[in-house]
């Protein structure tokens, strides 16, 4: 019980920074992407003990990363992950950025930033050079294979969002896509 207020008080934070107007269209938009039923939204909250509601907002959240992913892998497979082409896109549009820069606009951790630049780069995707006035810094272009890659994928990309997005009526996507950017971006977490 102790952990699910905890948990509980977590998706209130997380609601917050949505302004009350658009919270309602951003949750119906994820419920919808969820795939959920809205007949079915009781039986999320039975159970005797305390339980996080399966239709709280972080769930939801998960849940369509679930369907984001399922959609990615039955395009892509395992030529490209959303991170990696997040990467690529990113040096396609700020050739000659640093790692950390690179990170900070595709929103990877520095971690998970790295690993990707290495496996990037053992693919021949990206080419990496010490930057002349800071040595410690290493550059990162796209190879001719990445920019292959960065205009082949594209499409295909774009196509995976708008199939995430059916289930999101057309006249309410607007509102959606609104409410889920003031979440994205309204702080660092």
């Amino acid at each position: 019980d102790r952990l699910t207020s905890i948990a509980q008080s977590v998706q209130d934070r997380l609601l917050e920074i949505v302004p009350m107007a658009q919270r309602p269209h951003l949750v119906c938009g994820l419920r919808q992407i969820a795939s959920l039923d809205p007949r079915n939204w009781a039986a999320f909250v039975v159970s005797p003990i305390s339980t996080l509601r399966s239709d709280a907002p972080g769930a939801l959240l998960r849940r369509a990363q679930q369907m984001h992913t399922a959609l990615w892998t039955e395009t892509f497979g395992q030529t490209i992950t959303g991170p990696q082409f997040a990467a690529v896109q990113t040096l396609a549009q700020y050739p000659g950025i640093s790692q950390r820069n690179l990170g900070e606009r595709a929103a990877l951790d520095k971690s998970t930033a790295a690993d990707i630049i290495a496996r990037l780069a053992r693919r021949g995707w990206i080419a990496r050079e010490n930057d002349p006035l800071d040595r410690r810094l290493r550059l990162l272009t796209l190879t001719t294979t990445g920019k292959q890659t960065a205009e082949s994928t594209f499409t295909p990309v774009m196509q995976v969002q708008e199939r995430l997005l059916e289930p999101v009526p057309a006249p309410e996507r607007e509102r959606f896509l609104e409410a889920l950017a003031v979440l994205a971006y309204s702080r660092n977490t």
